[in-house]
């Protein structure tokens, strides 16, 4: 882990110093002065990650109900609670970026023409390649940004996620059940317990039909109590029955009577082998599993466009880099200082929505996945070389 950290970080910092020699060298030839580049950039800045923070809180916000009720049925603590929603939080963003960054740059450069402060650097000689090129410069880094977490870091924060909840769900298995109600379904069980201690595990005057046996088992007994392991995810659950009898009908009825009796509430498998998600799959993961000649023609559709959706998102931030920075440029002249939030805003949900449809359509279509999920992109990038021509003449 310390390895990938390292590698991680000189690759970051490699990136960083590239990155400074580009700026310099474009300086020099286009004569552009590291001043006016310094100071759009940092006018971007602060309101990309003032953008972020408010997305990020607003789509955490709908799913606070999901949370509270999750805590209060299965006793989760504050701890546990922060930490759910950190694993939620690193898997949002790589749809948040691209939201963030039209946002910021739509805004800060309609607040510049609002102010005629692109008029004031148009007439000090500076032309539309030398201010598109801070919001380049910007849009690159979020590019870059975005994929690191499409590719690997968002995967890992939803796996994260997936075991954390399943491993709460079975270590507090005793917060789901009721005390005096048949629950069915509880691990493909019908389980009545009379009385019922959340905190200890304890369970009274217990009667269990368990339908996973063929035939299936009538159990009454005594008393119960949850035995919890933090060995494995999937059999962290141990259900121990004392004094009581087992029932099974087939053409005669037996009975057993039993002093303890243990049930194991789930299926025997360990973190590392239980299967991820098409979400908790690694961009490389991905693309190992599309090498598979065996799969069924519409798992590697799924694959197929998971794959390109991850490329065409990240993508997506340099595009609405640009687009955002053309649309400050052409229209807020002439509207209000509101206009720019209107904007964006619609931007945002024309994209995404179209971008779900087409999403949709590539999971279900014979057509190649590739033509649908980039169909959002395009349509916006002949939309942003529009209106690049528009603002070059």
């Amino acid at each position: 882990m310390k390895e990938e950290a390292s590698l991680l970080t000189s690759r970051y910092r490699e990136i960083f110093f590239n990155i400074i020699k580009v700026i310099k060298y474009v300086s020099m030839k286009w004569n552009f002065s590291i001043t006016t580049f310094r100071y759009l950039f940092f006018e971007l800045l602060p309101s990309f990650i003032m953008a972020n923070v408010v997305f990020l809180f607003i789509l955490l916000m709908f799913q606070g109900l999901k949370l509270a009720e999750f805590a209060l049925i299965h006793g989760v603590g504050s701890q546990t609670l922060v930490e759910i929603l950190f694993y939620m939080a690193i898997s949002l963003l790589p749809a948040i970026l691209p939201m963030s960054l039209l946002f910021s740059v739509l805004l800060t450069f309609s607040r510049m023409s609002n102010d005629s402060e692109i008029i004031s650097l148009k007439a000090s000689g500076i032309s539309l390649s030398q201010l598109l090129f801070p919001v380049f410069i910007l849009g690159s880094l979020v590019t870059a940004l975005s994929a690191q977490l499409s590719f690997e870091m968002a995967p890992w924060g939803n796996r994260k996620f997936e075991v954390l909840v399943s491993t709460l769900g079975n270590t507090k298995a005793a917060f789901s059940l009721k005390e005096g109600t048949f629950m069915e379904g509880f691990f493909d069980m019908v389980v009545y317990a009379s009385k019922i201690d959340p905190n200890t595990g304890s369970l009274n005057h217990v009667f269990i039909y368990d339908e996973r046996q063929k035939p299936p088992l009538t159990i009454i007994a005594k008393k119960g109590f949850m035995n919890q392991s933090n060995q494995l995810t999937g059999q962290q659950v141990q259900l121990e029955l004392e004094e009581g009898d087992i029932h099974r009908k087939t053409d005669t009825h037996t009975k057993i009577n039993f002093g303890k009796f243990y049930i194991s509430l789930n299926e025997n498998y360990t973190t590392e082998e239980k299967s991820k998600s098409l979400q908790s799959m690694t961009l490389e993961e991905i693309r190992t599993a599309q090498e598979n000649k065996n799969l069924e023609s519409k798992v590697l559709q799924s694959y197929n466009t998971e794959y390109h959706k991850r490329i065409s998102v990240s993508l997506a931030c340099l595009l609405f880099a640009i687009l955002g920075c053309l649309l400050g440029i052409n229209y807020q002249r002439r509207s209000g200082r509101g206009s720019g939030l209107v904007i964006s805003l619609s931007i945002i949900v024309i994209y995404w929505v179209s971008f779900l449809v087409f999403e949709s359509i590539s999971r279900t279509t014979k057509y190649p996945s590739s033509l649908w999920i980039w169909a959002p992109n395009i349509l916006f990038m002949l939309i942003t070389l529009h209106l690049l021509r528009k603002q070059s003449q």
